[in-house]
C-alpha cells in the first residue's frame, strides 16, 4: 500500500521535487555509462565548484578530470561500482583553472529501461569552508528556479519506453540522491500533511523508514509546541503568498533540554499550470556554526573589553609611556607625560620625532636637555641595533621650575607585527628624596652611636673586677655599632649573631661574678631582658621582611610531621600560662595526623595563636583546637571564649604592626607582627588563614588550612 502511495506521490510531485533538489543541493551529480562517459551533470554545482559547464563535460570520459598518475586508481574505483553495485571513496580532480580539488564521492550502479548499465556519482569538496560558501549562494539558484523550472527532466536520460518503468527508475535514483545529500528534506501538501522525506529527516525524528512519515502532520511528530506553531505559521504563509522563505534560523529543543539550531528553506512547488500544490522544505543542522559564532562574539567582546582596559591602564598609568617607531617618531603617548612636561600636551607630541621633542623641551625647559639629547640619540641607535639597555636616571626642571628626578627605560616591543620602541619615564623624585633623608638618618645614627659608645665606656668603669672583659664587650659593642650603620641595607637576620654574643657575655658575667654590685647586676639583668626582647623583635621583623619580599617560602623546610605531636608540645610549653588563668584546653586532633610541613614554623604558628587565645581569654575560660578533613586540605581551628572581636577589627587583624584598641592595659603589649607572620607562614605552606567572631565577649575563632599533599 505504501509503495503504491509513493508511486502516486512521485507521479504527482517527483519531477518538480527532483528538479528543485538538483538546483538546491551543492553536491556534484553525474550519470555515466559503462565506458565511464559522462551523459549528464547538474551544471550549477559543477560550474561553481570546478568551473565546468555541461558542454565541457557531457560526452567526455570522467577520467579526464583526474591527474594522469591517479587515473588508473580512479578507473579501479569506477570498476568497483560496476562489480559491487555501490562504492564510496575520496579522490583529487583537476578544476578548469588547473587547480586541485579533493572530492568525496559515492557511486551506485543502476539499469535503464533499455537495459543499459549506468553509474550515478554524488560528490562534494571535503573542506567545510568551501561547502558553506557554496550553500550561501543557494538563495540565488532557488530564486532562479522559481522564475523558470529547469528544462532538465532527469528521467529522460533513461530513455524510458514506458512511463511506469521510468517512474520506478527515477524513484530509485531520486531516493539514492536524497539519502546521500547533507540536508534533511521533506515535502508536504497544501494541508501541511507529509508527502515524503529523505532518510536523514526520518532518522532525526526517530523513524527507521522514511515511508512511515507519509500522511502525518507536525502535530503527530515529536517537535516541541513552539516549533509546531512556527512550522505551521511560516509554511502556511509560504503557500498563501506563493513566496519562498530562505535561510530561516530556528532553535530546536529536545525532551531533555538539549538545544540545536537549523537553517530552514521553504519553497512552494507548482503544478504544470503554475499553481501552488505543495511545499518543499530543507533543514540544515548549523548548531556547530551557531556555537562557533557565539564563541567568536564572546571572544570579540572580551578582546574589546581587554582593549578598553588596556587603554584605561595606559592613560592612567603613573608613568609616562611613549611608543616610538624605528624612525624615531612618536606614535602614541599617555596623558601622564604632561605631569612631567607641563608645557606640552599629548597632542603636541604625537607624530613628532623624539629629537624634535628634545629641542622643544630645551626651548621651554631645562638647558640640561641639550646634553641629554645626545645621550638619548645614542640609546635610540643601540636599541635599533638590538642592544639591551639598562634604565637611565637624570634630573631636569620644568618650565615652572619644579625639579624632577626621572628614570628612563627603553625596550623593543612588537605591536601588530611592527617593531617599535617603548619608552617608560618614571618619576623617582620621592625615591631620591627618601635616599637623601636616609643619608641624614645615617648621620644622626652615627651621632647616636657615638653617644652610646660613651655611655658604654662609662658603665665599663664601674665594673672593677671585670674591666678587661668589659673592654672586650665594648669592642664587640663598637663592632655592633658599626654594623648598625648598614642596618637598612642588610637583611635583619644578620643582627642575630651580635645579639647572641651580648646575651652570652651577660649570662657569663652573671654566672661567674656572684658578688657583683646589686646595681650592676640589676643593670645586667635589664640588658639580658632587652637583648631577648630585641632578638624576638628582630626575628619577627626578619620574618615580616621575608614575607614582604615573597622570600619566606624559600626558608620553608618541608618534612612529614605528626601534627598532633606539634600541637601537644605547644600546649605543654604554654601550660604554665593556662594554669595561672585556670583555662581548660581541649585538643580534638587525631593522633596519627601526618602532614608535610616545616615543624619549627608550625610551632611558631600554634604558639602565636595559643598565646593570643590565652592572653585574651579571662580566667576560667576554655580553648579548643580542632582539625577537620576538607577535600584536598585540612582545616585547623583555634577557638576561645575570650573577649571577642568587633566586625570592623577582623579585616585589620593580619596586617603589619596592627594593634587593636581593647581599652585595657593588659591587652596592649606586642609588636603587631604576630598574626602578620602567622599568615605569611600559612600562605607559604599553600594554605589560607582567617578569623571569625560574633562580637565583643563572644570569643574568637582563628581558622587556617594546610594542603594534604604539599609540594610548595
Amino acid at each position: 500500500m505504501k509503495s503504491l502511495l509513493h508511486d502516486s506521490l512521485l507521479s504527482q510531485y517527483g519531477e518538480i521535487i527532483i528538479s528543485t533538489i538538483l538546483n538546491e543541493i551543492s553536491d556534484l551529480i553525474a550519470v555515466l555509462n559503462e565506458a565511464f562517459i559522462i551523459e549528464y551533470i547538474n551544471e550549477g554545482p559543477h560550474f561553481h565548484l570546478l568551473g565546468y559547464s555541461s558542454e565541457d563535460l557531457v560526452g567526455t570520459s570522467i577520467l579526464n578530470l583526474f591527474r594522469k598518475k591517479e587515473r588508473e586508481k580512479a578507473k579501479r574505483g569506477l570498476t568497483t561500482i560496476l562489480e559491487r553495485g555501490v562504492y564510496k571513496n575520496a579522490a583529487k580532480v583537476i578544476t578548469k583553472e588547473q587547480k586541485i580539488a579533493t572530492l568525496e564521492f559515492i557511486g551506485k550502479k543502476f539499469k535503464s529501461n533499455t537495459g543499459e548499465i549506468k553509474i550515478i556519482l554524488i560528490s562534494n569538496k571535503l573542506d567545510k569552508k568551501s561547502f558553506l560558501s557554496r550553500l550561501s549562494n543557494s538563495t540565488k539558484r532557488l530564486q532562479e528556479f522559481n522564475e523558470s523550472l529547469s528544462e532538465i527532466r532527469f528521467w529522460k536520460l533513461l530513455a524510458p519506453e514506458a512511463y511506469s518503468e521510468a517512474l520506478e527508475k527515477s524513484y530509485e535514483i531520486f531516493q539514492f540522491i536524497l539519502d546521500n545529500i547533507p540536508l534533511q528534506v521533506c515535502w508536504k501538501d497544501l494541508n501541511l500533511v507529509y508527502l515524503g522525506c529523505n532518510k536523514k529527516f526520518a532518522e532525526y525524528l526517530g523513524f527507521e523508514d522514511s515511508l512511515r512519515i507519509i500522511g502525518k502532520t507536525d502535530q503527530e511528530l515529536s517537535w516541541n509546541v513552539k516549533n509546531k506553531i512556527q512550522f505551521h505559521d511560516k509554511e502556511q504563509r509560504v503557500i498563501e503568498l506563493d513566496q519562498a522563505l530562505y535561510h530561516d534560523i530556528q532553535e530546536f529543543e529536545d525532551l531533555v533540554g538539549n538545544k540545536s539550531w537549523f537553517e530552514i528553506n521553504r519553497i512552494p512547488l507548482h503544478d504544470h499550470q503554475g499553481k501552488v500544490n505543495a511545499i518543499l522544505i530543507t533543514h540544515e543542522n548549523i548548531t556547530d556554526r551557531i556555537k562557533a559564532e557565539k564563541e567568536k562574539q564572546l571572544a570579540e567582546q572580551k578582546l574589546k573589553e581587554s582593549e578598553v582596559k588596556y587603554r584605561h591602564l595606559f592613560n592612567h598609568s603613573p608613568d609616562a609611556i611613549w611608543l616610538i617607531d624605528t624612525d624615531g617618531f612618536i606614535l602614541d603617548c599617555n596623558e601622564t607625560t604632561n605631569k612631567f612636561l607641563s608645557v606640552y600636551k599629548r597632542e603636541d607630541l604625537i607624530g613628532k620625532n623624539f629629537k624634535e621633542i628634545i629641542t622643544m623641551f630645551l626651548r621651554y625647559g631645562d638647558p640640561r636637555f641639550k646634553e641629554l639629547g645626545s645621550i638619548f640619540e645614542k640609546r635610540f641607535q643601540k636599541l635599533i641595533e638590538g642592544e639591551m639597555l639598562n634604565p637611565y636616571e637624570f634630573q631636569v626642571a620644568r618650565v615652572d621650575g619644579k625639579e624632577f628626578w626621572l628614570t628612563l627605560e627603553s625596550t623593543r616591543v612588537n605591536v601588530g607585527g611592527k617593531n617599535l620602541i617603548q619608552v617608560i619615564i618614571r618619576d623617582i623624585t620621592q625615591q631620591k628624596t627618601a635616599e637623601l633623608k636616609l643619608k641624614e638618618s645615617e648621620r644622626q645614627l652615627r651621632i647616636l652611636n657615638r653617644e652610646l659608645e660613651k655611655k658604654v665606656q662609662e658603665r665599663t668603669k664601674k665594673l672593677k673586677q671585670s674591666e678587661k672583659k668589659l673592654r672586650e664587650q665594648n669592642i664587640e659593642l663598637m663592632k655592633l655599632d658599626k654594623l648598625k650603620n648598614e642596618f637598612i641595607n642588610t637583611t635583619s637576620h644578620e643582627l642575630k649573631t651580635p645579639l647572641v654574643s651580648i646575651a652570652g657575655f651577660t649570662d657569663y658575667i652573671l654566672l661567674k661574678y656572684k658578688d657583683l654590685n646589686p646595681e650592676i647586676r640589676e643593670d645586667l639583668e635589664i640588658v639580658k631582658k632587652n637583648v631577648n626582647r630585641l632578638k624576638f623583635l628582630i626575628e619577627q621583623l626578619s620574618d615580616a621582611l621575608k614575607i614582604d619580599s615573597k622570600k619566606l617560602k624559600h626558608d620553608i623546610k618541608l618534612k612529614k610531621e605528626n601534627m598532633r605531636d606539634i600541637i601537644d608540645n605547644c600546649v605543654s610549653d604554654l601550660k604554665f600560662l593556662m594554669e595561672n588563668k585556670n583555662l581548660v584546653m581541649d585538643v580534638n586532633v587525631r593522633e596519627n595526623l601526618v602532614l608535610t610541613v616545616d615543624k619549627n614554623r608550625m610551632i611558631q604558628v600554634f604558639i602565636n595563636l595559643l598565646s593570643n587565645a590565652i592572653k585574651f581569654t579571662p580566667n576560667d575560660g576554655y580553648i579548643t583546637i580542632i582539625a577537620e578533613e576538607q577535600g584536598d586540605y585540612y582545616l585547623f581551628k583555634v577557638k576561645d571564649s575570650g573577649i571577642g572581636l568587633n566586625a570592623e577589627d577582623i579585616p585589620k587583624l593580619f596586617g603589619k604592626f596592627v594593634k587593636l584598641n581593647f581599652n585595657e592595659e593588659n591587652y596592649s603589649n606586642g609588636t603587631g607582627l604576630g598574626l602578620y607572620i602567622t599568615k605569611g607562614i600559612i600562605e607559604a605552606h599553600g594554605g589560607k588563614i582567617w578569623a571569625l567572631s560574633e562580637g565583643k565577649d563572644k570569643g574568637a575563632e582563628f581558622c587556617f588550612t594546610l594542603p594534604k599533599n604539599n609540594n610548595v
